[in-house]
């Protein structure tokens, strides 16, 4: 950046010092932003060369005209430069009418409306990005008479390079439509275009951040797919209420969205929530994969939808797709709500219902294996989070440790909350009679489960690792594995046959009811190090009277009362957990069942559900107000 004072006289005011300070504090971001531009830019005129060539050969043969468009524009300090852009238009077009373009404008060729309506026109501005003239992400450049308009505090835009796309481009991308009805185009251009797409420009510029441009970037690429016209509802503001609704129950009922990723979360933690909203005159949108616990709530009146959601993949193809997806159902159905649940609903949906103007509440169940994850993959997730919270009418955390690190991390704008997880539902797991149990070498068998998916970060290892030490001192010993193994660590199957043959673990699979399993079993043991919300596995286990194995992992530790309810080891530490196994099995078995009902008390004062929806129906409530 250059000196204060060394900037244009004219860009020299109050209005612009602000956002100067602002980035004068983010000079890394800024370095990271050309470096990017450089390399990405290079590497797109390597791949895209042969398209290029082929796109200026039909341009020169369809109209007589040169290949390139080539017109003055501002760039930063009021810098100006010849842009470069894919001819569109008959020669000589500037001549012929306004330096706004219009739909249906009668200079635009039939090569150039393709290239306009995918953006191919601006690929040659690869060239002005690698000359510095221009970034991939920044305010349009504007030509010199509507620079010429700016407000003082507009000027602040010219601090950085112009861009190919920002998000007034993609609030604004069909702003030819937008125009088509105007008598004095450059006057509404000027007057209502100009202005509103600069709150955009000047709040990106507040907010900048190399990590927010790439954010900027894949949604260009994700509202160059869609072809609904989401700037025209930007431009027009249309309520929710102006917008015809269909394929709905009772359109004078406000609908609330809830979207997740397993059949599981709706039916184990979210069916009271349900329940409870329709009983207070709700209708309810479902978004998540079908799944069998779906069969266990077809007595429920809800809309459904089955998006397909790729939990933990990475592709961003199949990501813009589950976006897209949102985006429709939320412009079908206009909930006047959105919940979001697990971490692609967090951001997808978030993004999605923000674009459209519908409040939504997120909900942390846990950063996942994000907190495992290190570098710029860490990075990027995080700032998808921050994306998505920062929108948000309210953000409900499940633990503490988590809030703490998204307000560390500027992550949240407006309200939050700390609620008790998901809550457990003390009357559908009710205190379970303890079963009788031995030392491990004498008496009764002692069983301890595992419950939950069969995942690395869950601490999987630790657990086959324990069981393998214990069995080998304790052979009145069982220890159960019940879940499902996740797609990308199939590697399980395999293992957990090998180890059912040997007689150390008993791989239940996947339970549509789990309350038998735990009926029988004298401990839990979740040796988890995943970033919990809360886990409700535990929440359940102590709400049926069962003695708490499990680490000082966030979501797991708030549990249990260490030495009265169960114990808490370190994570990952398996010599520590199979202590905690050992001094388990030296206890005398009414022991272990008193501390199990202490548990049960502990959660039913702390965690209960009702806590959990009272809060959502509050919240929604002030909303709808």
């Amino acid at each position: 950046m250059r000196k204060w004072e060394e900037i244009p006289k004219y860009m020299q005011c109050a209005e612009v010092k602000e956002y100067y300070d602002i980035l004068s504090k983010r000079k890394l971001s800024l370095k990271m932003k050309r470096l990017f531009d450089i390399v990405a830019g290079f590497g797109i005129l390597i791949i895209t060369a042969i398209p290029m060539l082929i796109i200026s050969i039909k341009i020169a043969a369809e109209s007589p005209g040169g290949v390139f468009y080539r017109q003055e524009r501002i760039t930063t300090y009021g810098k100006i430069f010849k842009i470069h852009k894919f001819r569109t238009m008959v020669a000589n077009a500037d001549q012929l009418g306004t330096a706004v373009t219009v739909s249906g404008d009668s200079r635009i060729t039939p090569t150039g409306k393709f290239l306009r309506k995918y953006r191919l026109d601006e690929l040659p501005q690869v060239f002005d990005v690698i000359a510095g003239n221009m970034s991939f992400v920044g305010t349009r450049p504007e030509a010199t008479k509507y620079v010429k308009k700016y407000t003082k505090e507009m000027r602040a835009t010219l601090l950085m390079p112009a861009g190919i796309t920002s998000e007034a481009s993609i609030r604004y991308k069909d702003e030819a439509k937008l125009l088509d009805e105007a008598e004095d185009v450059d006057k509404v251009y000027v007057e209502k275009v100009l202005p509103a797409k600069m709150k955009y420009n000047l709040k990106s510029i507040r907010e900048f951040s190399f990590w927010g441009d790439i954010v900027t970037m894949v949604r260009t690429v994700f509202a160059v797919m869609d072809k609904e016209d989401s700037g025209k509802e930007e431009m027009k503001k249309k309520t929710m209420d102006e917008i015809k609704l269909d394929n709905r129950v009772d359109t004078k009922k406000p609908l609330i969205a809830l979207v997740t990723n397993n059949d599981d979360d709706i039916y184990c933690f979210r069916k009271e929530l349900i329940e409870g909203l329709l009983a207070e005159g709700y209708e309810m949108l479902i978004s998540c994969p079908n799944g069998p616990k779906f069969e266990m709530m077809k007595d429920i009146p809800f809309i459904y939808d089955d998006p397909i959601i790729d939990r933990r993949g990475t592709n961003i193809i199949a990501d813009g797709k589950l976006f897209l997806h949102y985006r429709k159902i939320f412009k079908k159905y206009r909930p006047d709500v959105v919940l979001t649940y697990t971490a692609k609903p967090n951001v997808y949906a978030s993004v999605a219902a923000r674009q459209l103007g519908i409040p939504y509440i997120n909900n942390v169940t846990g950063l996942g294996s994000v907190l495992n994850k290190t570098g710029l993959m860490r990075a990027f997730i995080m700032f998808l989070f921050k994306t998505a919270y920062r929108g948000a009418a309210c953000v409900m955390f499940q633990n503490s440790t988590n809030m703490k690190l998204a307000l560390d991390a500027r992550m949240i704008k407006g309200d939050y909350k700390l609620i008790p997880g998901s809550g457990v539902d003390t009357e559908r797991y009710p205190l379970q009679s303890y079963p009788e149990g031995g030392d491990g070498i004498d008496g009764d068998i002692i069983v301890f489960n595992y419950i939950g998916r069969i995942l690395h970060d869950k601490g999987v290892d630790d657990y086959i690792e324990a069981a393998k030490q214990i069995k080998g001192k304790y052979p009145n010993t069982e220890f159960n594995m019940i879940g499902f193994i996740e797609p990308t660590e199939n590697h399980y199957k395999k293992e957990l046959e090998g180890l059912e043959k040997q007689g150390i673990v008993k791989y239940r699979g996947s339970q549509k009811d789990v309350k038998p399993f735990i009926s029988r079993a004298h401990a839990i043991i979740h040796p988890s190090t995943y970033g919990e919300g809360m886990s409700n596995v535990l929440l359940e286990n102590a709400s049926s009277g069962r003695f708490i194995i499990t680490t000082d992992n966030p979501g797991c530790r708030e549990t249990v009362i260490n030495e009265q309810t169960g114990f808490v080891y370190h994570g990952g530490n398996v010599d520590e957990l199979v202590k905690k196994v050992e001094c388990f099995l030296a206890m005398e078995n009414e022991t272990r069942k008193r501390m199990g009902e202490a548990g049960r008390q502990y959660v039913k004062e702390n965690f209960s559900r009702s806590i959990v929806v009272n809060a959502y129906k509050e919240k929604i409530k002030e909303i709808l107000l």
